[in-house]
Formats: C-alpha cells, sequence, structure tokens
C-alpha cells in the first residue's frame, strides 16, 4: 500500500488546505444561489405524471418520496447545510448533509423533462465530506486556536484537488471528443460548418431574444470561434493537470462561459466559481507563506480510502462521457452540441375544439425540455396521461374545458428558428394524439 501511495503522491502532490477552503466556501455559496431548490419545489408541486426521470433517477419518487413537504424539508436541509460549509462550522457532518440532500434535491430538479448540469457539485461535495477541507478558513478552526490558513501542504487535500481538477478536464473534454467525432468520423466538421451559428439561433429562439452584437452574420468569424471551442474543449483534459498550464485553463473557462452565456443563453455559473481549484500557491506565494511547517499525512489506510472513493468517481464520470449521455444524474456527460442543430424547433400545443393552448413563447429552458420530451423528442413513447396533465398546465383558467370539449389534439408545432422568421407562423403541424376527431 505504501508503495501506491507514493506513486500517487507524485501524480497528485500535496496542495494546501487553503485550497480546499477556497472551493469549500465556493461550493456553499453557489449551492445557495442556483435556483436547483425553486426548481425542486416547482417539480414536486406537478402531478406525479409531468415527473419526467432521465437516467439514473428511477428511484426518485418510487422508493424515495417526491412530497411537497419532504422536498421542502431537503432544500431546507440543503440550504442549512450550505451555510455551515460556507462558514466551516462541523464543517465534514456538514458537506456530508449536503451531498445527501443534493441528491435529492438537485435530482428532483432533473425532472422536468430535461437535464440541469450541476452535478458536479455533488461530486465536489462527495470527495470533500472525508477531506481536511474545514482546517482553513473556518470556525472549526477558529475554535481549536489554530491559524485560519490552515496546516500545509498535505497528501489528502492534494488528492482532492487532482481528483477534482481531472474532473473538471473530463466535463469539457469529452463534449469536445464528441464534435470531433460529429458524423462518425474524426474531422474538423463541427468547426467548419454552419452549425454553431445555427446553435446560436436554436438557443435564442428558447430565450426569446437577440444578443445585440450579431456575430452570427459572420461565418467566418463563426468557423473561428467553433474551431477555438474545438481547440479549448479538447486541450482541458491536459491544461488541468500541469502547474504551468492551469492559469490557461482558469483564463479560459471563464472566457468560455461568459462568450457561451453571451451569445448561447447557456452561462455555467457553477463551472466559473469551480476555476478556484485551478489556482496554484507555489513556493514563495503569498498562500503558502501563511501555512504551518509541514504537518504529517493522514493515516494511509484513510488516504487510501479517498484515493478509492476519487476513482470509483471518475470511472463513473468517464462512462457516462465516453457514451455522450447527456440526459443523466447524477453523473452525465456535459451538453457535447455535437450534432448537427436543426433548422426548426418543435413546440407542444393542444387543440382544444376551435382554441390552441401552448406554453408561454419565452420560457426557461427546463419547461423546453418539458414539452420535447412530452412529445418524444427525446425517445420516449408518448404518455396519454402525461399529455393531459400537460393540457391543464397549458389551458390554466381554462382547464375545466377539457374535460366536455369535443376535440382534443395534441400537436407538434416545428417554427424555423432564423431570428428573421419568429415572427411567422409554424411551418408545420403534426398530430401526436387526438381524441373526439
Amino acid at each position: 500500500m505504501r508503495l501506491a501511495l507514493s506513486r500517487a503522491a507524485r501524480i497528485a502532490p500535496p496542495e494546501p488546505a487553503f485550497l480546499l477552503a477556497l472551493l469549500r466556501i465556493t461550493l456553499g455559496l453557489v449551492v445557495l444561489l442556483l435556483p436547483e431548490s425553486d426548481m425542486a419545489r416547482a417539480v414536486a408541486a406537478r402531478p406525479p405524471e409531468l415527473h419526467l426521470r432521465p437516467e439514473g433517477l428511477a428511484w426518485l419518487g418510487t422508493w424515495v418520496p417526491l412530497g411537497t413537504s419532504f422536498v421542502g424539508a431537503c432544500v431546507a436541509a440543503m440550504r442549512a447545510s450550505a451555510v455551515l460549509v460556507v462558514l466551516g462550522l462541523w464543517t465534514r457532518p456538514a458537506l456530508g448533509v449536503l451531498a445527501a440532500t443534493m441528491l435529492i434535491v438537485f435530482g428532483a430538479a432533473q425532472l422536468t423533462g430535461t437535464v440541469t448540469h450541476d452535478m458536479h457539485l455533488f461530486w465536489i461535495a462527495l470527495i470533500m465530506t472525508p477531506s481536511r477541507a474545514g482546517e482553513a478558513l473556518s470556525l472549526d478552526a477558529w475554535a481549536r486556536g489554530r491559524p485560519l490558513a490552515g496546516p500545509a501542504p498535505d497528501a489528502s487535500s492534494g488528492t482532492v484537488a487532482f481528483f477534482v481538477r481531472v474532473w473538471m478536464g473530463l466535463i469539457y473534454g469529452f463534449p469536445g471528443l464528441h464534435k470531433l467525432l460529429a458524423g462518425g468520423g474524426i474531422g474538423f466538421g463541427w468547426a467548419t460548418s454552419d452549425n454553431l451559428r445555427n446553435q446560436m439561433w436554436f438557443k435564442w429562439f428558447e430565450a426569446g431574444a437577440v444578443p445585440w452584437l450579431r456575430i452570427d452574420r459572420s461565418l467566418a468569424l463563426m468557423h473561428a470561434g467553433a474551431g477555438a471551442v474545438l481547440a479549448f474543449e479538447l486541450a482541458m483534459p491536459l491544461l488541468v493537470l500541469f502547474r504551468r498550464t492551469r492559469w490557461i485553463a482558469l483564463v479560459g473557462c471563464v472566457v468560455f462561459h461568459v462568450l457561451t452565456g453571451m451569445f448561447l443563453n447557456v452561462l455555467f455559473p457553477s463551472l466559473i466559481a469551480c476555476v478556484v481549484i485551478h489556482l496554484s500557491f507555489g513556493r514563495g506565494s503569498r498562500a503558502r507563506a501563511l501555512v504551518l511547517p509541514v504537518e504529517a499525512s493522514r493515516s494511509e489506510p484513510k488516504l487510501a480510502a479517498l484515493i478509492a472513493l476519487g476513482a470509483a468517481l471518475t470511472l463513473a464520470i468517464a462512462i457516462q462521457g465516453a457514451r455522450g449521455k447527456t440526459q443523466a444524474f447524477p453523473f452525465a456527460c456535459y451538453p457535447t452540441f455535437a450534432a448537427p442543430a436543426p433548422s426548426e424547433i418543435v413546440d407542444l400545443a393542444v387543440d382544444v375544439d376551435d382554441r390552441t393552448y401552448r406554453l408561454p413563447r419565452r420560457r426557461r429552458p427546463d419547461e423546453w425540455g418539458m414539452v420535447w420530451r412530452l412529445a418524444g423528442l427525446y425517445g420516449d413513447p408518448l404518455d396519454d396521461r402525461a399529455l393531459e396533465a400537460f393540457a391543464v398546465a397549458a389551458m390554466g383558467a381554462d382547464a375545466s374545458r377539457l374535460s366536455s370539449a369535443k376535440r382534443v389534439r395534441f400537436v407538434a408545432e416545428a417554427y424555423d428558428v432564423s431570428p428573421e422568421a419568429w415572427a411567422s407562423p409554424a411551418r408545420s403541424r403534426t398530430t401526436l394524439r387526438a381524441r373526439g376527431d
């Protein structure tokens, strides 16, 4: 075991607890600010027919309850533990509770029809639970009379930092790989086609807004941007491994997400926040000057268990990444945008006698995901009970008309996503289910 741990130490050199403390505080703050709590409550309030489960969540709402009271209690516990994690008070138990409640609350937020890819926060909470994350910048350290800067670098902190960096690399690397393999072979067709422009149009239609800077009007700029995206994503698994290149990963992540937020309405603030793990406190830095003389590492069995946990999580992440399985939880491939973007977007409508009902055109991504899953675009079979529940939600105050209607049709409508065509009616209307015709 000692030889194996020695080799592991070469791969994951010691890091100060100060770094894990920054990541711990970031984790708690992000959990408090993300919308998953509200999404989970909204899901719990919906009829069970509209609980649309991705891979990995068959247990939620079946073995584990999904009532409003239970979800509300889990949200309260998650938020309370997140506050304790930020403060560094009872840090290990708080991280354990945070991980457990995130599995339920973040899991419930995925039952809208499309997956929100913030599950890396759950992975981080899980691996930080047995770590030294509470030994710096914490009330725990203050109560024990220890310096807030924490102890010197050790193998435990280095192991956690190593795995989190690897996961950050894989989050970007697999989408880049799937872009490279798009079309059935290795090539750069994704970058040299009109795909990025079409992806932007698609996301703009979803949000119902066009950015002021219309970079989509320059195909040369689109191709250059697509090439830069591909290069960045493919490079990330290597950039995060070396101290000298982590600053490139840090800056690249921030720039990448700011631009995707501007032009694709996909900001991923939880990933931007996690760039703190790419900070390096090298010899002579102020952060290292704050730490105490080197302390002994944790006992070998505990370090071995931490390595085993990190390896198991990494394997699950890698399997889902290789599969390109984006619609799953708590392990999934992050959005690849590898498939060619269609020129049309599908909406779901219900015709009740002589009137048509839809959700409001401007809606959240999870609401778009719900209508696509109900319409069978993810490969799910049509569910009559779920469609009826959707009709009630779309009709609102007119829902009482549904039971007495002579004719009800559920229709998939296709709209042109190019901004100049937004005011046009649907290109086509396809009946999915009908009764009373």
